[in-house]
């Protein structure tokens, strides 16, 4: 359910971006992963529940991940845009696996 949300979440979420801008989208796909996260945390044996707080979770996570990555790209000048957004996502990997 989690890769459903974030397939769908990255389909949807580009008119959005383009409609309000990728700037006031980010903070609230955040949220809504961690919303989404807390949920399925405290959902227990409820299927359904923890179906629903996994797709929740997928398409904030995925949403906010590609929202990042587009205000990354805007932040750096072209000339070392590619450098930038590529170490800012190294940074986040090695975060992302020390934390386990």
């Amino acid at each position: 359910m989690q890769q459903a949300g974030s397939v769908s979440a990255t389909i949807l979420l580009g008119p959005l971006f383009d409609r309000i801008g990728f700037y006031r989208s980010l903070a609230p796909l955040l949220i809504a992963s961690a919303v989404g996260v807390l949920v399925m945390g405290m959902a227990g044996a409820s299927l359904p529940v923890l179906n629903a707080a996994a797709l929740f979770a997928g398409a904030g996570i995925m949403g906010g991940q590609t929202a990042a990555i587009i205000v990354a790209g805007a932040f750096y000048p072209t000339f070392i845009r590619a450098t930038g957004v590529g170490w800012g996502l190294g940074i986040g990997r090695v975060g992302a696996s020390s934390a386990r």
